[in-house]
């Protein structure tokens, strides 16, 4: 009896099942308890003209806690959105990537996601709409520290559209909206004219700490668009792993950077990125564009205003300036060359272009016996049957110039003369130096041809003043008597010619620095030169020979 009584309960347990909850499936209408299971909402088995619509009441259904819109009932078709599908906070929206939805207008935002929304594995085709303007994904709500609102598994297929925007990230004072800490992965663009656009503006736009990772882009006149203006920032984003090809359009860029209506594009960094095949692959412009971080392959003309770190791996090479703090240590790249800057310089009218500047602010402490900008100290290692026919601590080469332009000076070398201390050197040679030869054995100082020293030309004056330094010859011209005069800054060792000339008149004397021993009777033949040479031991300057008079 117990028994029976048993399985007569259960029996009546299982009929009253039956009726309460009827067997759905997720595309069914969520009128039961059932279907509202955990805050789910099955979009599919809402009422709507379309997808769109049967999404935006599904949405609508949700309590105010937010909670999540499964949308992958619609399976393997493809879905009409006519208008803005908003997912708003703590709700989540997902999608079935064989799902493909399209735009029933070609200037529809399709969605929209506010502050904790997130989507995953959503297709968007935009191609029935061929002049389609609008943004396929759009942020423009106020996102804060805390917030984790994300974008994930996302395709946009839009090939051969080349308007509209696929993902859309703008701070700006409408609204007072930041963007700052969202999510966005595994997304992948076909076309349009703005893959992923960034927009700063205003005073308070920022957009500011995000993610982007795992993208590809293909075919977007724009991979990447960042642009700012007024006092708006993108500051600090990170994006990781970005690919970006371009096709057909020569006017296609892999990422574009724009600081030029002011604000400021700084700190971000960007790694393993990959633009190949794209005639531009990196544009950075504008004076608020600094302190970005590029590491990737730039298979493409890249210009920068050289206030970024840019590291090329495919061709091993850095663009822009190198700032280091600390020690640099240059290992070779290969048997030949332990540093290489190649590559043009794209200058403007009257800009100086400089391959390499050293310009360091050098503050010893305490007392310092040598501060040098470059030390150039080559160690050769030659072991046994290594011949080494010569070595050199500097090399330098004028270079070539190619083309129809004008160049008027090219200087293999070239040395300012350095200002303050008591010691200034525009060169110091310590061992033998040969000018277009091999030094003798015992010449300091070993020159093929000519040395020429310039001609000092003194303003006459009663008590005019020769100064040595200025040119191994000191030149005058006579218009009245020279009463005193003076030999200032001879070198010890040094060759000093005096040409002393008579002007129209002639008859005019001169009297000699009183540090000139052996100075002649100079002519006093009317436009005639007398010369004599000296030598300077360190305290007078002594004549070599007797002068010659009325040249």
């Amino acid at each position: 009896m117990f028994r029976h009584k048993n399985i007569a309960s259960l029996i009546f347990a299982l009929y009253l099942f039956t009726f309460t909850f009827p067997s759905r499936s997720p595309a069914q209408s969520v009128s039961s308890n059932f279907a509202n299971l955990n805050n789910v909402r099955y979009a599919s088995g809402f009422p709507g003209a379309d997808a769109g619509a049967k999404i935006a009441a599904a949405i609508a259904d949700l309590p105010a806690n937010g909670g999540t819109i499964d949308a992958r009932g619609f399976g393997a078709t493809t879905q009409s959105v006519s208008a803005t599908i908003t997912v708003g906070a703590i709700q989540t929206l997902l999608c079935d990537p064989a799902t493909t939805f399209q735009p029933a207008s070609a200037a529809l935002d399709m969605f929209t996601v506010n502050v904790n929304g997130k989507i995953r594995g959503c297709s968007v085709d935009v191609t029935n709409q061929p002049a389609y303007s609008g943004k396929v994904f759009k942020f423009t709500d106020d996102y804060r520290d805390g917030n984790v609102t994300s974008l994930e598994d996302i395709r946009i297929l839009a090939d051969g559209v080349t308007t509209g925007v696929g993902i859309y990230l703008a701070g700006s004072d409408s609204g007072t909206q930041s963007i700052a800490f969202l999510s966005l992965a595994k997304i992948r663009i076909w076309g349009l004219s703005k893959g992923l656009q960034i927009v700063g503006s205003g005073s308070v736009g920022f957009v500011n700490g995000n993610h982007f990772s795992d993208i590809q882009i293909s075919g977007s006149v724009r991979g990447i668009d960042i642009t700012t203006s007024g006092t708006g920032q993108v500051d600090g984003n990170l994006f990781s792993n970005i690919s970006y090809q371009y096709k057909a359009a020569s006017t296609q860029y892999g990422l574009y950077i724009d600081s030029n209506s002011g604000g400021l594009i700084v700190r971000n960094q960007f790694l393993g990125l990959d633009i190949w095949d794209t005639p531009a692959a990196l544009i950075i412009s504008g004076a608020g564009s600094t302190t970005n971080l590029l590491i990737g392959r730039f298979d493409g003309t890249t210009a920068d205003n050289e206030n970024n770190k840019i590291w090329n791996v495919f061709t091993d090479q850095y663009a822009g300036r190198l700032n280091v703090d600390g020690l640099l240590d240059l290992k070779p790249q290969s048997s030949r060359f332990g540093f290489t800057l190649t590559g043009p310089l794209a200058g403007t009218d009257g800009a100086t272009q400089t391959g390499i500047l050293v310009q360091p602010t050098l503050s010893p402490v305490a007392t310092t016996t040598n501060v040098q900008s470059i030390w150039v100290m080559p160690d050769v290692v030659a072991g046994a049957g290594v011949t080494i026919t010569n070595r050199y601590g500097l090399r330098v080469s004028a270079g070539s110039k190619t083309g129809a332009g004008t160049l008027t000076n090219a200087y293999g070398l070239y040395v300012e003369n350095p200002a303050g201390g008591t010691n200034t050197y525009t060169a110091f040679l310590e061992g033998q130096t040969g000018i277009g030869k091999t030094p003798g054995a015992n010449a300091q100082l070993d020159v093929a041809k000519s040395i020429v020293s310039g001609v000092n030309t003194v303003t006459f004056s009663a008590t005019p003043t020769f100064d040595a330094s200025l040119g191994n010859t000191q030149k005058i011209t006579l218009t009245g008597n020279v009463t005193s005069s003076t030999l200032s800054n001879a070198s010890t060792g040094q060759t000093i010619n005096f040409l002393i000339r008579q002007d129209a008149t002639g008859s005019r004397t001169f009297v000699w620095p009183t540090n000139v021993k052996g100075g002649m009777t100079i002519g006093a033949t009317l436009n005639t030169c007398s010369a004599q040479s000296f030598i300077f031991d360190g305290t007078n300057a002594y004549a070599t020979g007797a002068g010659v008079t009325n040249m």
